[in-house]
Protein backbone atom coordinates (compact mmCIF):
# COMPACT_ATOMS: atom_id res chain seq x y z
CA UNK A 1 0.00 0.00 0.00
CA UNK A 2 1.05 3.23 -0.18
CA UNK A 3 -0.83 6.88 0.42
CA UNK A 4 -0.24 10.35 -0.63
CA UNK A 5 -0.85 12.74 2.50
CA UNK A 6 -0.91 16.48 2.02
CA UNK A 7 -1.12 19.17 5.46
CA UNK A 8 -1.01 22.81 5.10
CA UNK A 9 1.00 22.75 8.68
CA UNK A 10 4.21 22.43 6.67
CA UNK A 11 6.16 24.93 4.44
CA UNK A 12 5.13 25.86 1.06
CA UNK A 13 7.89 23.40 -0.94
CA UNK A 14 6.90 20.56 2.07
CA UNK A 15 3.20 20.04 1.85
CA UNK A 16 2.99 16.69 0.50
CA UNK A 17 4.40 13.29 1.58
CA UNK A 18 4.35 9.67 0.33
CA UNK A 19 4.08 6.97 2.79
CA UNK A 20 4.43 3.25 1.83
CA UNK A 21 4.15 -0.01 3.44
CA UNK A 22 4.40 -3.78 2.98
CA UNK A 23 3.53 -6.64 4.77
CA UNK A 24 3.49 -10.40 4.55
CA UNK A 25 2.71 -13.70 6.92
CA UNK A 26 3.38 -17.18 6.61
CA UNK A 27 1.07 -19.81 8.56
CA UNK A 28 2.94 -22.58 9.01
CA UNK A 29 0.28 -24.53 10.27
CA UNK A 30 -1.33 -25.12 7.59
CA UNK A 31 1.79 -26.70 5.86
CA UNK A 32 1.51 -30.21 5.08
CA UNK A 33 4.68 -31.26 7.10
CA UNK A 34 3.50 -29.43 10.21
CA UNK A 35 0.32 -31.85 10.55
CA UNK A 36 2.85 -34.18 12.73
CA UNK A 37 2.30 -31.86 15.45
CA UNK A 38 -1.37 -31.75 16.82
CA UNK A 39 -0.56 -30.09 20.31
CA UNK A 40 -0.49 -26.60 17.82
CA UNK A 41 -3.40 -25.79 16.23
CA UNK A 42 -2.64 -22.45 14.59
CA UNK A 43 1.79 -20.85 13.81
CA UNK A 44 2.24 -17.94 12.05
CA UNK A 45 4.89 -15.89 11.13
CA UNK A 46 4.76 -12.02 9.94
CA UNK A 47 6.78 -9.21 8.64
CA UNK A 48 6.01 -5.79 8.05
CA UNK A 49 8.02 -2.82 6.97
CA UNK A 50 6.37 0.80 6.45
CA UNK A 51 6.65 4.66 6.73
CA UNK A 52 4.61 7.29 8.16
CA UNK A 53 4.38 11.03 8.44
CA UNK A 54 3.79 12.99 11.70
CA UNK A 55 1.79 16.33 10.94
CA UNK A 56 0.69 16.66 14.98
CA UNK A 57 1.98 20.31 15.40
CA UNK A 58 -0.49 23.23 15.46
CA UNK A 59 -2.25 24.96 12.56
CA UNK A 60 0.23 27.88 11.45
CA UNK A 61 3.69 26.35 12.98
CA UNK A 62 5.48 27.41 10.34
CA UNK A 63 4.65 31.17 10.56
CA UNK A 64 5.77 33.65 12.43
CA UNK A 65 2.58 34.31 15.01
CA UNK A 66 1.67 36.72 17.87
CA UNK A 67 1.65 36.76 21.60
CA UNK A 68 0.55 38.86 23.99
CA UNK A 69 2.56 40.48 26.63
CA UNK A 70 2.13 43.27 29.54
CA UNK A 71 4.12 46.19 29.15
CA UNK A 72 4.60 49.20 32.00
CA UNK A 73 5.15 52.98 31.33
CA UNK A 74 6.27 55.50 33.33
CA UNK A 75 8.69 55.63 35.58
CA UNK A 76 7.27 54.54 39.11
CA UNK A 77 4.61 53.72 37.01
CA UNK A 78 2.06 50.54 37.83
CA UNK A 79 -0.11 51.28 34.64
CA UNK A 80 0.12 47.79 32.69
CA UNK A 81 -1.01 47.78 29.29
CA UNK A 82 -1.18 44.58 27.42
CA UNK A 83 0.48 44.62 23.84
CA UNK A 84 1.63 42.13 21.16
CA UNK A 85 4.90 40.40 19.94
CA UNK A 86 6.13 38.14 17.72
CA UNK A 87 7.51 34.97 19.59
CA UNK A 88 7.82 32.34 17.12
CA UNK A 89 10.21 32.73 14.19
CA UNK A 90 8.71 31.62 10.45
CA UNK A 91 10.52 28.59 9.19
CA UNK A 92 8.91 27.80 5.19
CA UNK A 93 11.17 24.61 5.38
CA UNK A 94 9.53 22.71 7.88
CA UNK A 95 8.58 19.03 6.42
CA UNK A 96 6.74 16.05 7.45
CA UNK A 97 8.58 13.69 10.27
CA UNK A 98 8.94 10.37 8.86
CA UNK A 99 9.49 7.01 10.61
CA UNK A 100 10.08 3.84 9.03
CA UNK A 101 9.73 1.01 10.87
CA UNK A 102 10.21 -2.81 10.77
CA UNK A 103 8.70 -5.51 12.37
CA UNK A 104 9.10 -9.08 12.33
CA UNK A 105 6.26 -11.13 14.82
CA UNK A 106 5.07 -14.74 15.28
CA UNK A 107 1.61 -16.16 16.71
CA UNK A 108 1.26 -19.57 18.54
CA UNK A 109 -1.73 -20.78 19.68
CA UNK A 110 -1.60 -24.17 21.27
CA UNK A 111 -4.09 -27.09 22.89
CA UNK A 112 -7.02 -25.61 20.98
CA UNK A 113 -6.40 -22.00 22.17
CA UNK A 114 -6.27 -22.58 25.29
CA UNK A 115 -2.79 -21.16 25.11
CA UNK A 116 -1.81 -18.44 23.00
CA UNK A 117 1.31 -16.65 22.71
CA UNK A 118 2.73 -13.77 20.79
CA UNK A 119 5.92 -12.17 20.17
CA UNK A 120 7.49 -9.29 18.43
CA UNK A 121 9.63 -7.68 18.19
CA UNK A 122 10.56 -3.88 15.95
CA UNK A 123 12.85 -1.06 14.90
CA UNK A 124 11.72 2.40 14.56
CA UNK A 125 13.94 4.85 13.01
CA UNK A 126 12.00 8.42 12.82
CA UNK A 127 13.87 11.33 10.88
CA UNK A 128 13.25 15.06 10.37
CA UNK A 129 12.16 15.12 14.40
CA UNK A 130 9.61 18.06 14.73
CA UNK A 131 10.24 19.91 18.07
CA UNK A 132 9.26 23.45 19.17
CA UNK A 133 12.47 24.53 19.47
CA UNK A 134 13.56 27.20 22.15
CA UNK A 135 15.81 29.96 20.53
CA UNK A 136 18.25 32.58 21.95
CA UNK A 137 15.74 35.48 23.06
CA UNK A 138 18.79 37.86 21.20
CA UNK A 139 16.82 37.34 17.71
CA UNK A 140 14.12 38.94 19.09
CA UNK A 141 11.92 35.70 19.22
CA UNK A 142 11.43 32.57 21.80
CA UNK A 143 10.83 29.37 19.88
CA UNK A 144 10.54 27.83 16.16
CA UNK A 145 9.06 24.61 15.06
CA UNK A 146 11.85 22.91 13.30
CA UNK A 147 12.96 19.38 11.84
CA UNK A 148 16.06 18.80 14.25
CA UNK A 149 17.00 15.40 13.98
CA UNK A 150 16.81 11.64 13.93
CA UNK A 151 15.78 8.57 16.33
CA UNK A 152 15.60 5.43 16.87
CA UNK A 153 13.22 3.10 19.12
CA UNK A 154 14.03 -0.30 19.56
CA UNK A 155 12.02 -3.28 21.27
CA UNK A 156 10.15 -6.19 22.04
CA UNK A 157 6.88 -7.57 22.77
CA UNK A 158 5.25 -10.18 24.77
CA UNK A 159 1.79 -11.53 25.38
CA UNK A 160 0.45 -14.64 26.66
CA UNK A 161 -3.12 -15.54 26.71
CA UNK A 162 -4.21 -18.98 28.68
CA UNK A 163 -7.35 -20.71 29.25
CA UNK A 164 -6.81 -22.21 33.34
CA UNK A 165 -9.93 -23.98 33.87
CA UNK A 166 -13.28 -24.30 32.14
CA UNK A 167 -16.58 -25.40 32.40
CA UNK A 168 -18.30 -24.39 35.32
CA UNK A 169 -15.59 -22.82 37.26
CA UNK A 170 -13.54 -20.69 34.66
CA UNK A 171 -10.45 -19.14 35.32
CA UNK A 172 -8.52 -17.10 32.12
CA UNK A 173 -4.96 -14.88 32.61
CA UNK A 174 -3.78 -12.00 30.01
CA UNK A 175 0.13 -11.56 30.65
CA UNK A 176 1.93 -8.68 28.74
CA UNK A 177 5.63 -7.52 28.99
CA UNK A 178 7.17 -4.62 26.50
CA UNK A 179 11.03 -3.79 26.27
CA UNK A 180 11.79 -0.10 24.44
CA UNK A 181 15.12 1.42 23.97
CA UNK A 182 15.52 4.97 22.16
CA UNK A 183 18.57 6.55 21.17
CA UNK A 184 19.00 9.98 19.46
CA UNK A 185 21.26 8.93 16.75
CA UNK A 186 21.31 12.61 14.77
CA UNK A 187 21.14 16.69 15.68
CA UNK A 188 21.72 18.31 13.29
CA UNK A 189 20.78 21.84 14.84
CA UNK A 190 22.15 21.71 18.01
CA UNK A 191 24.44 19.70 20.24
CA UNK A 192 21.67 19.66 23.26
CA UNK A 193 18.73 20.41 23.14
CA UNK A 194 17.79 21.62 27.13
CA UNK A 195 14.38 21.40 28.04
CA UNK A 196 11.38 23.15 29.73
CA UNK A 197 12.03 25.26 32.83
CA UNK A 198 10.54 24.36 36.01
CA UNK A 199 10.98 25.59 39.36
CA UNK A 200 13.94 27.99 37.24
CA UNK A 201 15.73 24.92 36.26
CA UNK A 202 16.31 24.82 32.43
CA UNK A 203 18.65 22.12 32.23
CA UNK A 204 17.66 19.26 34.31
CA UNK A 205 16.86 17.16 31.00
CA UNK A 206 18.02 17.67 27.51
CA UNK A 207 18.15 15.75 24.31
CA UNK A 208 22.09 14.48 23.57
CA UNK A 209 23.17 12.84 20.34
CA UNK A 210 23.59 8.80 21.36
CA UNK A 211 21.87 9.06 23.98
CA UNK A 212 17.90 8.33 25.24
CA UNK A 213 15.63 10.78 25.00
CA UNK A 214 14.46 11.70 28.89
CA UNK A 215 17.87 11.16 30.54
CA UNK A 216 17.60 13.02 33.75
CA UNK A 217 20.75 15.17 34.39
CA UNK A 218 21.91 17.16 37.19
CA UNK A 219 24.66 16.92 40.82
CA UNK A 220 25.50 14.35 42.87
CA UNK A 221 25.49 15.38 46.55
CA UNK A 222 28.28 14.51 48.79
CA UNK A 223 26.41 14.83 52.25
CA UNK A 224 26.51 18.24 54.61
CA UNK A 225 29.39 20.48 55.30
CA UNK A 226 29.82 19.38 58.99
CA UNK A 227 31.36 21.84 61.97
CA UNK A 228 34.62 20.02 61.85
CA UNK A 229 34.86 21.24 57.69
CA UNK A 230 36.70 24.32 56.22
CA UNK A 231 33.68 25.41 54.19
CA UNK A 232 36.24 27.60 52.28
CA UNK A 233 37.90 24.29 50.82
CA UNK A 234 34.32 22.80 49.68
CA UNK A 235 33.49 23.16 46.03
CA UNK A 236 30.74 25.66 45.78
CA UNK A 237 28.27 27.95 43.50
CA UNK A 238 29.78 31.15 41.77
CA UNK A 239 28.95 34.29 43.52
CA UNK A 240 27.59 32.18 46.81
CA UNK A 241 29.52 31.55 50.07
CA UNK A 242 29.17 28.02 51.67
CA UNK A 243 28.63 28.41 55.60
CA UNK A 244 27.95 24.93 57.85
CA UNK A 245 25.31 22.88 57.42
CA UNK A 246 24.98 23.58 53.34
CA UNK A 247 24.13 20.43 51.09
CA UNK A 248 27.93 19.50 49.36
CA UNK A 249 27.81 18.19 45.73
CA UNK A 250 30.37 16.04 43.62
CA UNK A 251 32.87 18.39 41.78
CA UNK A 252 33.36 16.32 38.51
CA UNK A 253 35.80 18.13 36.89
CA UNK A 254 37.72 19.68 39.90
CA UNK A 255 38.15 22.66 39.09
CA UNK A 256 36.99 24.09 42.43
CA UNK A 257 33.29 25.24 41.43
CA UNK A 258 30.05 24.20 40.72
CA UNK A 259 28.75 24.50 37.35
CA UNK A 260 26.52 22.52 35.08
CA UNK A 261 29.92 21.00 33.55
CA UNK A 262 29.96 18.82 36.74
CA UNK A 263 26.43 17.44 35.92
CA UNK A 264 26.00 13.35 36.44
CA UNK A 265 23.41 11.41 34.54
CA UNK A 266 20.94 10.71 37.46
CA UNK A 267 18.85 8.86 35.75
CA UNK A 268 16.25 7.78 32.34
CA UNK A 269 12.89 8.95 32.70
CA UNK A 270 11.64 5.56 30.82
CA UNK A 271 11.34 2.32 31.82
CA UNK A 272 13.17 -1.03 31.44
CA UNK A 273 10.12 -2.81 30.71
CA UNK A 274 6.45 -2.38 31.52
CA UNK A 275 3.77 -4.99 32.19
CA UNK A 276 0.06 -6.00 32.77
CA UNK A 277 -1.28 -9.04 34.18
CA UNK A 278 -5.66 -9.74 34.19
CA UNK A 279 -7.14 -12.69 35.94
CA UNK A 280 -10.50 -13.37 34.98
CA UNK A 281 -12.40 -15.63 37.21
CA UNK A 282 -15.99 -17.00 36.51
CA UNK A 283 -18.41 -19.51 38.71
CA UNK A 284 -21.77 -19.47 37.62
CA UNK A 285 -23.94 -16.35 37.61
CA UNK A 286 -20.37 -14.55 39.18
CA UNK A 287 -16.98 -12.98 37.79
CA UNK A 288 -14.32 -11.55 39.04
CA UNK A 289 -11.81 -9.59 36.72
CA UNK A 290 -8.56 -8.33 38.36
CA UNK A 291 -6.26 -6.57 36.52
CA UNK A 292 -2.36 -5.57 38.07
CA UNK A 293 -0.10 -2.74 36.07
CA UNK A 294 3.44 -1.44 36.47
CA UNK A 295 6.96 0.35 34.70
CA UNK A 296 10.09 -0.93 36.35
CA UNK A 297 13.95 0.95 36.27
CA UNK A 298 12.47 4.56 35.26
CA UNK A 299 13.11 7.57 37.48
CA UNK A 300 11.00 10.52 38.56
CA UNK A 301 12.13 14.21 39.45
CA UNK A 302 10.12 14.78 42.60
CA UNK A 303 9.95 18.65 41.77
CA UNK A 304 7.69 19.04 44.69
CA UNK A 305 10.11 18.59 47.19
CA UNK A 306 12.10 21.59 46.19
CA UNK A 307 9.09 23.55 47.96
CA UNK A 308 8.38 21.09 50.57
CA UNK A 309 11.95 20.79 51.72
CA UNK A 310 13.26 24.63 51.28
CA UNK A 311 13.69 25.18 54.65
CA UNK A 312 12.99 28.71 54.21
CA UNK A 313 10.37 30.05 56.42
CA UNK A 314 8.88 31.62 53.40
CA UNK A 315 6.33 28.59 52.37
CA UNK A 316 4.96 25.33 54.05
CA UNK A 317 7.23 22.52 54.79
CA UNK A 318 7.12 18.71 55.21
CA UNK A 319 7.94 17.39 58.44
CA UNK A 320 11.14 17.04 57.38
CA UNK A 321 12.04 20.15 58.40
CA UNK A 322 12.47 18.90 61.67
CA UNK A 323 15.08 16.70 61.12
CA UNK A 324 17.43 19.58 59.67
CA UNK A 325 20.99 20.19 60.04
CA UNK A 326 21.74 22.12 63.28
CA UNK A 327 24.78 22.40 65.43
CA UNK A 328 23.07 19.95 68.07
CA UNK A 329 21.35 17.51 65.32
CA UNK A 330 24.45 17.44 62.72
CA UNK A 331 22.65 14.70 60.58
CA UNK A 332 24.25 14.76 56.69
CA UNK A 333 20.89 14.10 55.07
CA UNK A 334 19.00 17.29 55.29
CA UNK A 335 20.26 21.28 54.99
CA UNK A 336 19.94 23.58 57.37
CA UNK A 337 17.63 26.18 57.60
CA UNK A 338 18.50 29.11 55.47
CA UNK A 339 15.84 32.61 54.44
CA UNK A 340 18.87 32.72 51.20
CA UNK A 341 18.66 28.91 50.64
CA UNK A 342 20.49 26.95 48.11
CA UNK A 343 17.75 24.48 47.96
CA UNK A 344 16.76 24.61 43.94
CA UNK A 345 19.40 22.62 42.54
CA UNK A 346 18.84 19.74 40.87
CA UNK A 347 20.72 16.72 42.08
CA UNK A 348 20.01 13.48 42.64
CA UNK A 349 18.47 14.49 46.28
CA UNK A 350 15.21 14.98 44.25
CA UNK A 351 15.63 11.99 41.54
CA UNK A 352 13.90 8.70 42.91
CA UNK A 353 12.94 5.31 41.85
CA UNK A 354 9.70 5.99 39.39
CA UNK A 355 9.37 1.76 39.86
CA UNK A 356 5.36 1.01 40.54
CA UNK A 357 2.93 -2.23 40.68
CA UNK A 358 -0.71 -1.10 40.90
CA UNK A 359 -3.98 -3.38 41.78
CA UNK A 360 -5.70 -0.87 38.38
CA UNK A 361 -9.13 -2.31 38.62
CA UNK A 362 -11.14 -4.98 40.16
CA UNK A 363 -14.36 -5.99 39.36
CA UNK A 364 -16.90 -8.08 40.98
CA UNK A 365 -20.49 -8.74 38.60
CA UNK A 366 -22.99 -10.65 39.57
CA UNK A 367 -25.65 -11.55 37.07
CA UNK A 368 -29.38 -12.23 38.02
CA UNK A 369 -30.68 -15.52 36.84
CA UNK A 370 -32.54 -15.72 33.26
CA UNK A 371 -35.32 -17.69 35.02
CA UNK A 372 -36.43 -15.10 37.58
CA UNK A 373 -36.26 -12.23 34.76
CA UNK A 374 -38.54 -14.01 32.43
CA UNK A 375 -41.29 -13.28 34.75
CA UNK A 376 -40.48 -9.61 34.31
CA UNK A 377 -39.25 -9.59 30.81
CA UNK A 378 -36.15 -8.40 31.24
CA UNK A 379 -33.24 -9.49 29.12
CA UNK A 380 -30.36 -9.08 31.51
CA UNK A 381 -29.65 -6.80 35.25
CA UNK A 382 -26.07 -7.09 36.38
CA UNK A 383 -24.90 -5.91 39.44
CA UNK A 384 -21.14 -5.07 39.79
CA UNK A 385 -18.91 -3.48 42.34
CA UNK A 386 -15.40 -2.19 40.71
CA UNK A 387 -12.71 0.03 42.39
CA UNK A 388 -9.55 1.56 40.89
CA UNK A 389 -5.97 2.05 41.81
CA UNK A 390 -6.68 0.69 44.69
CA UNK A 391 -3.07 -0.59 46.12
CA UNK A 392 0.35 0.63 44.96
CA UNK A 393 3.66 -1.00 45.41
CA UNK A 394 6.26 1.43 45.03
CA UNK A 395 9.36 3.49 46.69
CA UNK A 396 8.43 6.74 45.43
CA UNK A 397 7.99 8.99 48.08
CA UNK A 398 5.53 11.28 46.15
CA UNK A 399 1.73 11.27 45.70
CA UNK A 400 1.72 9.19 42.32
CA UNK A 401 4.70 7.27 40.87
CA UNK A 402 2.11 7.41 37.02
CA UNK A 403 2.75 10.50 36.95
CA UNK A 404 3.78 13.33 33.92
CA UNK A 405 3.45 16.84 34.18
CA UNK A 406 3.76 17.41 30.73
CA UNK A 407 2.02 14.74 29.72
CA UNK A 408 3.85 13.00 26.34
CA UNK A 409 6.41 16.00 25.91
CA UNK A 410 10.00 14.64 24.98
CA UNK A 411 10.51 17.04 27.46
CA UNK A 412 8.73 16.63 30.39
CA UNK A 413 9.02 12.74 30.88
CA UNK A 414 9.30 12.26 35.04
CA UNK A 415 8.76 15.26 36.11
CA UNK A 416 6.41 15.35 39.36
CA UNK A 417 5.68 18.82 40.52
CA UNK A 418 1.75 19.41 41.97
CA UNK A 419 -0.02 16.92 39.17
CA UNK A 420 -2.66 15.39 40.30
CA UNK A 421 -2.38 12.30 41.58
CA UNK A 422 -4.71 9.48 40.30
CA UNK A 423 -7.71 8.67 42.44
CA UNK A 424 -8.46 5.70 44.28
CA UNK A 425 -12.51 5.04 43.50
CA UNK A 426 -15.38 2.14 44.28
CA UNK A 427 -18.00 2.50 41.90
CA UNK A 428 -21.26 0.81 42.46
CA UNK A 429 -23.72 0.21 39.61
CA UNK A 430 -26.59 -1.83 37.93
CA UNK A 431 -26.76 -2.26 34.11
CA UNK A 432 -29.99 -3.51 33.24
CA UNK A 433 -31.59 -4.65 29.47
CA UNK A 434 -34.47 -5.03 28.79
Amino acid sequence: SGRLDGSSKFGTLNKYGFFPSVSAAWRISKEKFFSQFEAVNDLKLRMSAGTVGNEGIPSGSTLSLLGNRPYFFGEGSSAKVIGSYVYSLQNNDLKWEVTKQFDVGMDLSMFRSRIEFTAETYLKNTSDLLLYLPVNRSSGFDYVWSNVGDLQNRGMEFSLNTINLEDEFKWSTRFNLSFNRNEVTNLDKSNNIYGTAIMNILDWTMISEGEPVGVIYGYKSDGIIQIDEDPAQVPFFPSKIARFGDRKYIDKNKDGKLTVDDYYKLGNAHPDFSFGFKNTISYKNFSLDIYIQGDYGNEIVNFNRFQLESFDGFQNNSAVALERWTVDNPTNKYPRANASPHGIVMSDVVVEDGSYARLKEVILSYSIPQKLLNKFKIKNIQLAVSGRNLITLTHYSGYDPEVSIYGGSVFGKGADYGAYPMAKSVLFSINATF
